[in-house]
Parts: C-alpha cells; sequence; structure tokens
C-alpha cells in the first residue's frame, strides 16, 4: 500500500487521508468525518456539493451512460464542453476504500468501444542521476461507450501511479503559489489538446471540504461495510483485534440455519441464513428498488419506487389475509394487516412506513407473528448496509 500523505504534503490542502493500493482496483482510502447530508433531502440523479468557474464536486447516483451500477463522487470539468475531464471516487471491496479513475467525455466522438489507446494527463516527471528528467509514461484508456474514454492509470508501475496521482491533483487544486492548468493531450489521434484552469485559490478550501463530504455520504448511502458492490461483499483487511480475535468469522458467526419446530409446537419458529441485500429492476411502473433477505424459502423484504409508496413484503409464508406484528428487538410491537398482492403474488402489509425501516437497519432481530400463532424470526444481518442504497435508490429519506 502507498501511502498518500506523501502526495497529500506536497499538495497542501486536497482530499485528506488518502492511499492508494498498487493493485488493478488501485483503491483510494478516504477517511472523512462529517456528518451526512443524506437525511435532510432525497437524492436526484446528481448532489452538487460546490460548482466552481472551472471545476464542480457532485455525487453522480446515475450515470448517464449506465455502465456504473454504484453511485460515485466525482471532480468534474463545468466550463469545457463539448468535453468533460472527471476524476471519479467509486466503491471498492475493500471497505471504507475507493476505487479512483479518470473519465474523459466528448459529445460528437465515435469511438470504437472496448477498444485501447492512450492520453497524456498533466504529465509527471522526475528526475534520474544518470538520465535528467524523465518524462512519465501516457497512461492506457479504455472507450466504455462511443464518446467516452475511463483508466484506472493501472497500466502506469507504481511510482509513476503515484507521480501521476499527484500531478492532476496538483493541477486541479493548485496549493501552491505556481498555477498551472490541467492538460490533456491525445498523441495516438489527432484529437486537441485540452486545457482546465485550477480551483481559484480561495475555492480550494470549499471544494476540499466538498470533496470530503461528498465521500462521507457516499460511504454512508453504500454502506462500503456490507453491501453487494463491484461484484462482491466489501470487507477489511485491518482489524482492532489479534488475528484470532478479529476475524471475520469471529466477528461475524454464521447465521443460524433453517429450523423449524415439531407440528405439535403452537409456533414455527425459523431464523434467517442470509443477510439482506440490494437490488433493483424494472418493472411496468419503471425502476423498482428492493431490500430483502430469504429465510429458507421464505422472502422478507421492502420495495418502492421514485414517487411510489413504500411496500412491505412477505412471501412464502401466510395464507389469504392475515392480521400480524412486526417488532424489532425488544421494541415496539406493530400491528399490520397483509393480503395478497395480486401482481408478485406475495403478501404486503400496511401501516409499516420510513421509521420502521429505519428500526430495521439499526436492529439485530425481527420477529413477525400472525393471529394463528405463527412466527418468523429474521436475521437483520446486511440490513446496515442495504437499506440505505435501497432509500437512495428510491429517492426516500435515508434512514439512521
Amino acid at each position: 500500500m502507498i501511502a498518500y500523505s506523501a502526495v497529500r504534503a506536497r499538495l497542501s490542502s486536497n482530499v485528506a487521508s488518502i492511499n492508494t493500493i498498487r493493485h488493478r482496483a488501485r483503491s483510494v482510502v478516504v477517511g472523512a468525518a462529517f456528518a451526512s447530508a443524506f437525511s435532510n433531502y432525497t437524492l436526484a440523479n446528481d448532489v452538487s456539493y460546490y460548482r466552481g468557474a472551472s471545476w464542480q464536486v457532485a455525487l453522480v447516483t446515475e450515470s448517464e451512460n449506465r455502465f456504473d451500477k454504484v453511485p460515485y463522487c466525482e471532480i468534474r470539468t463545468v466550463a469545457l464542453e463539448p468535453m468533460l475531464i472527471a476524476l471519479r471516487f467509486l466503491p471498492s471491496l475493500e471497505a471504507g476504500k475507493f476505487n479512483f479513475n479518470v473519465k474523459l467525455r466528448k459529445t460528437g466522438w465515435s469511438l470504437p468501444v472496448g477498444q485501447t489507446t492512450t492520453a497524456r494527463i498533466a504529465q509527471p516527471g522526475k528526475l534520474d542521476p544518470q538520465k535528467g528528467m524523465v518524462m512519465g509514461p501516457d497512461p492506457s484508456f479504455t472507450a466504455v461507450s462511443n464518446n467516452t474514454l475511463i483508466s484506472d492509470l493501472s497500466s502506469l508501475d507504481e511510482d509513476w501511479y503515484l507521480l501521476q496521482t499527484e500531478s492532476i491533483f496538483n493541477r486541479v487544486f493548485a496549493p501552491t503559489k505556481y498555477r498551472f492548468p490541467l492538460t490533456v493531450e491525445f498523441p495516438s489521434g489527432n484529437e486537441a489538446s485540452w486545457s482546465v484552469k485550477p480551483f481559484e485559490r480561495y475555492e480550494q478550501g470549499i471544494a476540499n471540504d466538498a470533496q470530503r463530504q461528498c465521500l462521507s455520504d457516499l460511504s454512508k448511502a453504500i454502506g462500503l461495510d456490507g453491501v453487494n458492490v463491484a461484484g462482491g461483499k466489501p470487507s477489511s483487511s485491518t482489524s482492532p483485534f489479534s488475528n484470532q480475535a478479529g476475524s471475520a468469522e469471529a466477528a461475524n458467526p454464521p447465521a443460524a440455519s433453517l429450523e423449524t419446530q415439531s407440528e405439535k409446537s403452537p409456533k414455527m419458529t425459523d431464523t434467517a441464513s442470509n443477510s439482506w441485500k440490494f437490488r433493483s429492476d424494472e418493472q411496468d411502473w419503471g425502476k423498482t428498488c428492493y431490500a430483502e433477505t430469504k429465510v429458507g424459502d421464505v422472502k422478507v423484504g421492502f420495495m418502492a419506487s421514485p414517487q411510489k409508496d413504500l411496500v412491505v413484503f412477505v412471501e412464502n409464508l401466510f395464507d389469504g389475509d392475515t392480521k400480524t406484528t412486526w417488532q424489532v428487538d425488544a421494541g415496539t410491537a406493530h400491528p399490520s394487516e397483509g393480503s395478497v398482492d395480486d401482481y408478485f403474488g406475495w403478501h404486503t402489509f400496511a401501516d409499516l412506513g420510513d421509521n420502521f425501516v429505519e428500526e430495521v437497519m439499526t436492529g439485530s432481530e425481527l420477529v413477525i407473528a400472525d393471529d394463528k400463532g405463527k412466527q418468523l424470526t429474521v436475521s437483520l444481518l446486511g440490513a446496515r448496509q442495504a437499506l440505505p442504497l435501497f432509500a437512495y435508490c428510491a429517492q426516500r429519506k435515508i434512514p439512521g
């Protein structure tokens, strides 16, 4: 792992506490300690944290080209159209870290999707005792759409990656008295060079705080310590305990398997064997978001769409209309009547709103019981991560 503090010392006021990892993902560690703004509003496609004359700091919740499946923070140009340069921080599989990449887009390009080329962006240099000043190699960029190039700078070796990242942020934040624009050149083609001025001096502190706030809110929205991103669940390679005491298995023991009591028992008690997960799909009425878990063959969860009501559902447990109570840990037992949904075939339950979602997110166990003695015990493992992403997807108040 490369300590980004060395970069920050030369950049002065920049993104705080960033470390880079020399792997394909090139994760960037960001320590952000600002209160989240998500509880105060719902999300549109973008949330702007600061917009200056040349650059903007924003949380992007849905990529215009839909090749990104999760939200991300970016520092992007605002006065370069039809071109755009964006420095992006996306969730990674390492808890508390972000993958850094650079996006170049131009309206009117007709790029061969999937092909690679090179671009020279804020080209760094270093002094070699034998060769004198040596300029850095040009990183590879991949065409992800007909008008967009993206690079995680992974074509560079460790030393040049650090210098390249430093050079880019130096040209954007310009913490020293030497204020050079960020330039992009295209040595492999005939595209003219691009040039963007850095943040003005009075903007630097504001923009730096805006970026830290964006990353803090992004962490809360996606739950970096458990939600499925980038093909798996984020986990931490570090722990405040010894290897034995702090292992993932010790911290998160496997949930009990499904157990059904004897038919003579007045109750049927099940324990969830899967953690809560977020997903979304398209239904007849548009984008639909889910946070759900399974207990054997029984599915329990929440469903919502932007501008639509919240739906609480249970599948494969009840027959016909039913009267139930829903209780998180030792909290209030919420009565709710359920009926069969003609579209999905599951049971939906009324009078369980956003406050109940917050109870589920912060709890450890949910008990659902009907008036006939049937009871389902649901683990809330993973709810803390799945529900904020569900709420952001459905443009509802983020719980927590």
